[in-house]
């Protein structure tokens, strides 16, 4: 709106009010008729009459209006709803009432929050869309955002939903009762912003963020409330469900006006505002609550808000320059130009906090000089002495790098208005919940690369500056005049590098969103499988970079990750290799031994250890000696390798490759922390091949604790988490805490996958828990599942394993025919894929003794067992199979009437079983071993000595194992001298 037009609002207003009393037919003869005397107001009054008729077919102005009219909720203090009955009401809105509820079932006790749909709402789209805020609910996870308990009907068919009573005040009351500064207030809201990304991770904007639906709790932490607005960005209905719910217009973006496309940038809108009022006491618009939807319109069409520091002139000093500037960005009119996530937004805050330069906007060189001293004081002091002898020389360098970086900014427009365009069109596309995985992690992995482009961006700018002051410190020492000139231009040299390697990874982001975008806008409204989107994804790459080798490469390695994913080692592999020609036509010795790592991994996969380990240790060789050398690349082939270290049984060098990462890494940034959870799983994974196994699951729980933290609790990585601490569990002997935990494993496995289909690994790991137990049935069931998922995997060594376990299993509970065919099937996969002096090997070794034992050729037995226990004892680290050995050793000796031997034996498995339980109170290893010893001296005749060493065995037993084992049994069996 021109500036005359806003003078002539007092004369607008009223016209507008005469314009809204007539009917439809009647208005348009009425601005005929003022068009005549006034036709500049007529004009101005039809765009305010159309942008209304746009909000009401929204559903903005109809559903206020249709939210007066409603009927009271049929529901009163005292009805009970399930397991809850309705104390007092809390809260009534467009949607329904809220009430404060306490649970009758007996259950427990506790309080919830519990959500009714108006009677008034009863029809079918209503019911769907309270189904659906049910649906968005459950799918969050997040310490910051309110959980859905429960759901149901009552018995009058009213839905209703039960969720997590928070008790806190308002976010902006906290603040004030709390007499909180600027820097405390941004620091809380960082809290919000952690939340909302949580949310926009599953999709899901909240399109109702305001300062009521964000409380504080007592202890200080953020609880984000009221998902009745939430919608699934990346929805595939036809009909938007939620469009004609209320909204508040006080924090509404305007494109919630309009019935433009929403996306995150909405909720950053929302996220802006809410900082704005926290920071100021005043809304940015400086519109009062309750002011009409068309004011707010008005509001938006008048220009840029006013900054910050204007509207609180007495918080100028805290406010000017970057919270302005952040503020600004994230209240932007259009939404391409606000934060693209509000990953973004919370970056740019915390670079605040931290006195660290903004990306709002490029600060002039003296604030980036300011912020660079205040964190590196002592170094200022001592260079500023010759900063006055080189002002004159260094204004060439100085400007070549800012130049730079108004290049660099350029890119990052173009880039913009890029996204822009793919943003429409992902807008307008169904797709279906297979598609959104894919789709989220490819759009926040090019999100996070742009963010790093920027940063690369900014220290390149930093880099040119320390040049500078090299120089100035070079000529302070008396170099010569060409010595000065020569080091200033190297490092300059080194910054515009940097800036290009910057903008490259600009480009590599903007690559990966087209490649996002191409696949959210397929012409068909069929939904496709994830292996149908990578197909499509592959012929897109092939078309879009055919005279791009380089870019080609980088995508096609993308997709090869996702191909992993789906377990299609053989897709993987040969996207893979299609991704090294692309790499060797492009002549970029670092994207090749980057995309080798990868390929090694393939080799790992198969269970080719040593063409794995030579191709990784060549890949490594190549990425550590360039003196430009890519980080990134670095982290993910350490990773890999020590994943193929571990499958080989090399915890020592394991773990080194671990700690080489987080030591790359330091603090990693927010799109590094999934590479450092990966080091820490390998970390964890190595000490408990070395015996550390108390060291190991607490390692394994703080990787949990870091993936809730990120809101990937139920995720695919987390799955594999949850296997590993199982796994090692089961190493320190506590197997009924390892069942839980392979279970929730499998949970998240099956979840993830959308089907009743688990991994081989998974499914083994739950059937050898089993089978400590004694739970034979379990034990088969799963591991036979676990022989039908590695077929399909077609991985020999993940094969081999299981049929190595499955023939274990088979032979304990009694089935010697299927025990010795599967271990028929194990051995030669073994041999092939393990080198000599494998631990699985010698467990190879021990099933084979048993069985011949079992069928009566004691002597093969022995022979068997005693090369087990050898190859045991040599193997690096501590392997629990040194303890079964013993025990199954100990039998063997007792059968053959050895008995000095057996009782030795018996007594090195119960050092052996102490020493794996280290760190545990107690463990099925010492109830094991203590059984052993028990059984032994009862068959001496010493049933007093056995039945004390029994009842400790039981102490063991009953903490570890299930109260079903068969254990358990024979332990009291043997207590009953002393009862």
């Amino acid at each position: 709106m021109s500036a005359k037009a806003n003078k002539d609002w007092s004369v607008l207003g009223p016209q507008l009010d005469q314009l809204l009393s007539l009917a439809v037919p009647e208005q348009q003869r009425w601005l005929e008729d003022l068009a005549q005397r006034d036709a500049a107001n007529a004009s101005q009054l039809r765009d305010l009459l159309g942008a209304r008729n746009e909000a009401s077919q929204a559903g903005f102005l109809g559903g206020v209006a249709a939210a007066e009219v409603m009927p009271a909720v049929l529901a009163q203090a005292g009805d009970v709803l399930g397991a809850w009955a309705l104390e007092r009401l809390l809260g009534e809105g467009g949607m329904g009432t809220v009430w404060l509820a306490r649970r009758v079932d007996g259950r427990f006790e506790g309080q919830a929050a519990i959500k009714l749909l108006r009677t008034g709402l009863f029809d079918r789209s209503a019911q769907e869309r309270f189904k659906r805020e049910g649906g968005i609910l459950a799918r969050l996870h997040h310490p910051g955002i309110a959980a859905l308990l429960d759901a149901g009907v009552s018995e009058r068919g009213q839905p209703f939903l039960v969720l997590e009573y928070v008790q806190g005040q308002r976010i902006d009351r906290y603040c004030d009762a709390a007499e909180l500064g600027v820097r405390q207030r941004v620091e809380l809201f960082l809290q919000v912003l952690d939340a909302v990304a949580a949310a926009h991770a599953q999709l899901i904007i909240h399109r109702d963020l305001k300062p009521s639906n964000i409380l504080v709790d007592e202890d200080g932490r953020v609880r984000l409330l009221d998902f009745g607005l939430a919608k699934l960005q990346e929805d595939s209905e036809r009909q938007d469900l939620t469009r004609g719910w209320a909204l508040t217009p006080e924090y509404a973006a305007p494109e919630q006006f309009s019935g433009g496309p929403l996306s995150l940038a909405t909720d950053v809108f929302a996220l802006g505002v809410v900082l704005f009022e926290l920071l100021t006491g005043k809304r940015p618009h400086g519109l009062a609550s309750g002011s009409s939807v068309l004011d707010h319109l008005h509001s938006i069409q008048a220009g840029p808000f006013k900054s910050a520091s204007q509207v609180a002139p007495s918080l100028a000093k805290f406010l000017r320059g970057d919270l302005d500037n952040i503020l600004a960005q994230a209240t932007q009119a259009e939404p391409q130009r606000r934060y693209v996530t509000v990953q973004a937004f919370c970056s740019d805050l915390q670079a605040f906090l931290d006195d660290r330069p903004v990306g709002a906007r490029p600060l002039p060189w003296q604030e980036r000089c300011l912020k660079f001293a205040r964190r590196n004081r002592a170094e200022v002091v001592v260079g500023s002495l010759a900063v006055l002898a080189l002002v004159a020389g260094v204004i060439g360098t100085t400007w070549m790098a800012w130049q730079a970086e108004e290049n660099a900014q350029r890119a990052d427009q173009q880039s913009v208005q890029t996204q822009q365009q793919y943003q429409r069109a992902q807008q307008s596309v169904a797709l279906a919940d297979v598609q959104r995985g894919l789709a989220l992690q490819a759009a926040i992995e090019a999100n996070l690369q742009r963010a790093m482009a920027e940063k690369q961006r900014e220290l390149a700018s930093f880099e040119s500056k320390r040049s500078v002051r090299l120089a100035e410190q070079a000529q302070a020492a008396a170099l010569s005049e060409a010595a000065q000139r020569q080091r200033a231009d190297t490092q300059a040299k080194l910054a515009e590098k940097q800036r290009d390697s910057a903008l490259a990874e600009l480009s590599h982001a903007q690559a990966a969103s087209e490649l996002v975008s191409y696949l959210l806008s397929g012409g068909s409204d069929q939904a496709l499988t994830r292996s149908e989107l990578l197909d499509r994804a592959e012929a897109m790459v092939d078309k879009s970079f055919a005279s791009d080798a380089e870019m080609r490469a980088r995508m096609f390695a993308l997709l090869s990750i996702e191909r992993g994913e789906l377990m299609q080692p053989k897709q993987g592999q040969s996207i893979l290799l299609r991704a090294r020609t692309a790499a060797l036509e492009a002549g970029k010795p670092q994207l090749i031994a980057s995309v080798d790592c990868k390929l090694a991994h393939t080799h790992t996969l198969k269970g080719e250890h040593e063409a794995a380990l030579r191709l990784m240790n060549s890949a490594l060789k190549t990425l550590q000696s360039e003196s430009d050398a890519d980080v990134g690349a670095q982290v993910n082939c350490l990773n890999l390798r020590a994943l193929l270290l571990l499958d080989t049984a090399q915890p020592e060098a394991a773990i080194a490759d671990a700690r080489a990462v987080l030591s790359l890494l330091g603090t990693p940034r927010q799109d590094q922390r999934m590479s450092a959870i990966q080091a820490q799983s390998s970390l964890a994974n190595g000490l408990r091949q070395q015996g550390k196994i108390a060291a190991a699951v607490q390692q394994f729980r703080e990787v949990i604790a870091s993936l809730a933290q990120m809101g990937r609790n139920d995720t695919v990585r987390a799955s594999a988490v949850w296997n590993n601490l199982g796994g090692a569990l089961l190493a320190g002997g506590q197997v009924r805490e390892a069942v839980k935990a392979l279970q929730r494993s499998l949970e998240l496995k099956r979840l993830n996958s959308g089907s009743d289909d688990a991994s081989a690994v998974s499914l083994a790991n739950l059937g050898s828990a089993y089978a400590r137990e004694e739970n034979w049935e379990a034990a088969l069931e799963h591991l036979l599942l676990a022989r039908k998922a590695a077929e399909k995997q077609q991985s020999s060594g993940v094969t081999a394993e299981v049929e190595l376990r499955l023939g274990g299993a088979y032979l304990d509970a009694g089935k010697l025919d299927e025990a010795a065919a599967a271990l028929a099937k194990a051995r030669p996969l073994l041999v092939k894929s393990r080198k000599a002096g494998h631990p699985s090997l010698a467990a190879l070794d021990l099933a084979e003794g048993k069985l011949n034992l079992a069928l009566k050729r004691p002597e093969r037995a022995l022979s068997l067992m005693t090369n087990a226990l050898t190859v045991f004892d040599a193997a690096s680290g501590d392997h629990p199979g040194r303890l079964r050995v013993r025990l199954e050793l100990a039998r063997l000796y007792q059968d053959l009437g050895q008995k000095a031997d057996a009782v030795e034996m018996a007594r090195q498995a119960l050092i052996q079983a102490r020493h794996f339980s280290a760190g545990f109170e107690t463990s099925d290893h010492i109830g094991s071993a203590l059984l052993l010893q028990a059984e032994l001296l009862a068959q001496a005749g010493q049933g007093v000595a056995a039945a004390e060493l029994a009842a400790q065995s039981l102490q063991h037993l009953r903490a570890s194992v299930a109260s079903e084992s068969p254990m358990l049994s024979r332990a009291l069996a043997l207590v009953g001298p002393l009862n």
